[in-house]
């Protein structure tokens, strides 16, 4: 079971993965993971001394309880306006051990789009031939 410390390097190097790969476009995105046998998180701080996806380091993270709640890290951070996302996941889903929110810009795309349903339909349609030959 990784403790604080190991926790702290796996999320930050989650971001720096995220922000590297150009996963969602800045600041928008965070990354948690919950501290075994506690009711805290850790999770990457938001404000005047946040570092930019891609240069997060385990000292840019804070801790936070289920109730969104900084608990633990520098003053220059808080508890983003998203931890909820992450704290209601845990505490529906107590196998849930990491989450990560991300906004990627296809996906921010066909948000912005009138209608979804080519996309789905689409989707749907490429995997009808699949299934068949799988039944077959």
């Amino acid at each position: 079971m990784p403790d604080v410390d190991e926790l702290r390097t796996l999320v930050s190097q989650s971001c720096r993965i995220i922000g590297k790969e150009n996963m969602t476009r800045e600041p928008a995105g965070h990354v948690s993971a919950r501290i075994p046998g506690t009711d805290r998180i850790v999770i990457k701080g938001r404000g005047p001394g946040e570092a930019a996806l891609r240069y997060t380091m385990p000292d840019d993270l804070m801790i936070a309880n289920m109730d969104g709640k900084k608990v633990e890290g520098r003053d220059d951070l808080t508890s983003p306006n998203e931890v909820f996302i992450h704290t209601e996941l845990y505490r529906a889903r107590p196998d849930v051990n990491c989450v990560i929110h991300v906004h990627p810009t296809n996906v921010v795309l066909f948000t912005r789009e009138a209608s979804l349903s080519p996309a789905i339909s689409s989707a749907r349609t490429s995997r009808r031939p699949s299934a068949r030959k799988a039944s077959a």
